[in-house]
């Protein structure tokens, strides 16, 4: 009789499959091992409605929250991914370059600016990526040329170009141009402008967030890349 009910238990015990350890689908969390400032990652990857793999990178200590990875390629079990937000002063985009291990964990290197860093990950819950979000049209009144000019590292000034431009039924369009050493033509990728705020995203990873001063109609923010931010003040030209 005890041996029976044992069976019995035994087999009423239902099997949980545990997830298949070569999908590198779901949210990561774990840190990028910069030498005296470790810096704590989430990393989501999935994939889309064709099947084409999506992910974006969360990083407070770079600003970064649902940031896209651009050139994101997952092969057998390694996985590699730009961060264009995270681009160097002469554009060059930060990346990836991991791979699942055999102990369920994501392990490799980030590479920016010429110096790499470990990087080690964890799984800890399904995949939300935040995917990119659309441009906006800008206000009438903002189309046009803005001048203005930041110091950036090396304690110099760069002046930076941007011009603006409606397109009927669609987004804005925007240029812009940074000259310092270096001219710096940016491929922009996206524009937006809610209320008084715009903001510029761009494949190189700079960006530029402003809000207009209605007093003096000047656009008054900052100018970023890499994580770091440097004020700019941009003028409309007539």
């Amino acid at each position: 009789m005890r041996r029976a009910l044992c069976l019995a238990l035994f087999f009423a015990v239902p099997v949980v499959h545990a997830a298949d350890p070569a999908d590198p689908t779901g949210r990561w969390r774990g840190t990028i091992a910069i030498p005296g400032a470790p810096v704590v990652t989430e990393i989501d990857l999935d994939r889309a409605a064709e099947g084409v793999w999506v992910g974006s990178l969360t990083a407070p200590e770079f600003k970064l929250r649902g940031a896209p990875l651009l050139e994101l390629k997952v092969a057998d079990k390694h996985i590699a991914a730009a961060v264009h937000d995270l681009a160097s002063s002469d554009g060059k985009q930060a990346k990836f370059d991991l791979n699942l291990e055999r102990d369920g964990r994501l392990r490799g290197s980030f590479l920016q600016a010429g110096w790499t860093a470990p990087v080690e990950l964890q799984r800890i819950a399904a995949a939300d990526v935040q995917l990119p979000r659309a441009s906006t049209a800008v206000p009438a009144a903002w189309a046009g040329e803005w001048k203005g000019e930041y110091i950036g590292t090396g304690g110099y000034a760069r002046q930076v170009t941007l011009k603006l431009s409606n397109v009927t039924g669609g987004p804005a369009r925007a240029e812009c141009m940074v000259v310092g050493k270096i001219t710096t033509t940016l491929h922009v990728n996206f524009v937006s402008a809610v209320q008084d705020f715009l903001e510029i995203g761009s494949d190189e990873g700079i960006g530029i967030e402003a809000r207009m001063d209605n007093a003096t109609h000047r656009l008054v923010g900052s100018l970023g890349y890499g994580g770091l931010e440097f004020p700019l003040t941009l003028e409309r030209k007539p």
